[in-house]
């Protein structure tokens, strides 16, 4: 992992908008690797009405959170995330000049 590479971790939450024990657990591995190797810790998630979510992300070890919003995206379905996924992948790719 490069100083300008990171770890992605998507996010994700219970029926009463706290993480999920994965996603905790997933940020704090994450957040591990990054200290050892370098790099941000980007977490993105999925759905509406997402602002107040973002600070148990940093809370539990991300330095950067992505928050793509929409109505089609809750509940969770492959198909309506994949493409937002990619593309904010992508960005971050680019954002980075790993391409």
């Amino acid at each position: 992992m490069t100083k300008d590479s990171g770890v992605m971790v998507v996010a994700g939450w219970e029926d009463d908008f706290s993480l999920t024990g994965l996603t905790t657990e997933m940020l704090g591995l994450a957040r591990r690797l990054s200290d050892e190797l370098g790099g941000p810790v980007s977490a993105v998630t999925f759905g509406k009405n997402l602002q107040s979510l973002s600070q148990p992300l940093y809370w539990q070890g991300a330095d950067e959170v992505i928050l793509v919003e929409g109505c089609n995206l809750e509940p969770y379905q492959a198909d309506a995330w994949l493409p937002d996924l990619s593309r904010t992948t992508r960005l971050k790719l680019c954002s980075s000049n790993t391409l």
